[in-house]
């Protein structure tokens, strides 16, 4: 009788996850149902299975197992490399929304680690100029280097 109930229960589950895992989930009833004599084992194994049942159920009908179409990899007609893409379905917003979130972040800290890399000094030394002094250099053929201050 719990059998015959069980396997009614799984018909609640989609054709897809039924076909998946339908022989694997039974043997394992048949082996829990009888290892677990009596009346408390038995409502303890009910109680697992409606909870896994009322946990499971919603996230199988909403999840859908996106579909690789076109050809494998490497196996083009004309021998160039070809690769396997999902069909038709969109990505799910979750997946688009942290992919982002992610991104952003990532390329912020290496925009920063960069934007840092060219202000280094040694330890110890120190930086002495004003705001406001500016100096122009120019490389004169017959005086070298000459540098001076442009107000």
């Amino acid at each position: 009788m719990s059998e015959k109930i069980y396997l009614w229960l799984w018909h609640l589950y989609p054709p897809h996850f039924r076909e998946a895992y339908r022989d694997a989930a039974l043997q394992l009833f048949r082996d829990r149902a009888r290892h677990e004599k009596g009346f408390f084992p038995q409502l303890r194994l009910w109680l697992d299975l409606l909870t896994d049942l009322a946990s499971s159920l919603p996230h199988e009908h909403l999840y859908r197992q996106p579909a690789l179409t076109g050809v494998p990899a490497g196996q083009g007609s004309d021998g160039t490399p070809a690769f396997c893409v999902l069909g038709g379905q969109l990505p799910r917003f979750g997946a688009l929304f942290y992919g982002g979130v992610l991104s952003l972040v990532l390329f912020g800290s290496i925009s920063a680690a960069i934007d840092q890399g060219g202000n280094r000094r040694a330890p110890g030394s120190v930086l002495h100029q004003r705001p406001t002094d500016v100096y122009y250099c120019a490389h004169a053929i017959d005086e070298g280097l000459k540098c001076f201050r442009g107000d």
